[in-house]
């Protein structure tokens, strides 16, 4: 009976060096009753501890969880394409589980994040700036209980956002997402952190995908992007403000025409059944005014002339002050956001809508 024993422990020591060396990662289960072998670090199983780690890609599919925002998937640590990468702010991860925390395994840049966390108030978090992967804890709730919630990125901190767990002492609950229109913002900074078009989407209930890259131009950037930044995630409706990098850096008129009417033409052939809306370029400290209408009217004649002169519409906010209404002389402050531009382009955007999926 001793020899016997010994035999099964060997076994069972044999079993467990096996999942470590065998995978890097080791996850257990979003269902069933919590078990004694997780992963904390990878290729690192650590014994005894009550919580369940589960990948972000298993939560999405199981629909735990919903990642809006144009996420793409990459290789992560196994080999496998299920690390969740972002280049670009807005994107969310939104869901409900019962529990009492809950924690993002990411790699940590210093990146901001604003959480939803029920009917409480908006809370703001930042990441540590490690550059390794590490748990960050999102939800710190004093007992455990069903909680809803929704994470987004706000500040990328220059950089991307790489995520690949959830862990938490809770269970999952299924949600019924419902499909909803995507609207993407095609640009440069004002795009990339002022809050259009999130504040537009959260308007209509739809989704926002982010494609704004602060300090890029349409001649040597935007019009190169496309195929990469936009088509992929094929949006609903597009948001374009593209081109004061262009006027403010002088650039030539000449260069600037063709390579917009490049990147129009690209969007017309890419996105058939989109919507465009354009909004001219508006003041910024030190540009010169006369050349800014130069450069808006080119982009008037650039729809006209391009795929998309039937299904665009072109805007420029009126009342928008830079002297008074900006951050910094060129990107617009949060309440300017909500004042000018949001109301101001919500009547262009349609009243598109998609049945639940």
């Amino acid at each position: 009976m001793k020899n016997r024993s010994l035999l099964l422990f060997a076994a069972l020591v044999t079993s467990v060096i096996s999942l470590q060396l065998g995978t890097a990662w080791a996850y257990s289960e979003t269902s069933g009753p919590l078990i004694n072998l997780l992963v904390t670090h990878p290729g690192q199983a650590t014994a005894n501890q009550n919580y369940r780690e589960t990948p972000l890609q298993d939560l999405n599919e199981r629909r735990y969880i919903r990642l809006s925002g144009g996420w793409e998937w990459q290789a992560g640590p196994s080999g496998d394409m299920n690390l969740a990468v972002s280049r670009y702010n807005d994107v969310t991860i939104e869901g409900t589980f019962n529990g009492s925390w809950l924690e993002l395994y990411a790699r940590q840049r210093g990146q901001a994040f604003d959480l939803q966390l029920d009917t409480n108030t908006l809370a703001h978090l930042t990441m540590p700036n490690t550059g390794q992967f590490g748990y960050f804890r999102i939800i710190n709730a004093p007992t455990k209980a069903l909680h809803t919630f929704r994470l987004r990125l706000t500040n990328r901190a220059g950089g991307t956002l790489e995520a690949l767990t959830f862990r938490t002492n809770g269970r999952w609950k299924p949600t019924a997402f419902a499909a909803r229109t995507r609207l993407m913002g095609f640009g440069s900074s004002t795009m990339d952190f002022c809050g259009i078009t999130w504040g537009l989407a959260e308007a209509k209930g739809w989704e926002t995908i982010n494609r704004g890259v602060g300090g890029s131009t349409v001649t040597d950037q935007g019009q190169y992007w496309v195929q990469r930044d936009v088509l992929p995630f094929q949006p609903d409706v597009v948001l374009v403000n593209y081109g004061s990098n262009d006027w403010y850096g002088k650039l030539p008129l000449d260069n600037f025409k063709t390579a917009y009417l490049n990147m129009l033409n690209q969007l017309s052939a890419g996105l058939p059944k989109a919507r465009f809306v354009v909004l001219g370029l508006f003041p910024r400290q030190g540009g010169n005014e006369s050349s800014r209408v130069q450069f808006n009217q080119a982009i008037q004649d650039d729809i006209a002339a391009s795929g998309l002169k039937n299904r665009t519409q072109y805007v420029e906010v009126k009342g928008y002050n830079y002297k008074t209404d900006s951050i910094d002389g060129t990107h617009p402050k949060p309440e300017a956001v909500a004042r000018f531009f949001v109301p101001q382009l919500l009547p262009y955007l349609g009243n598109d809508t998609k049945q639940a999926a």
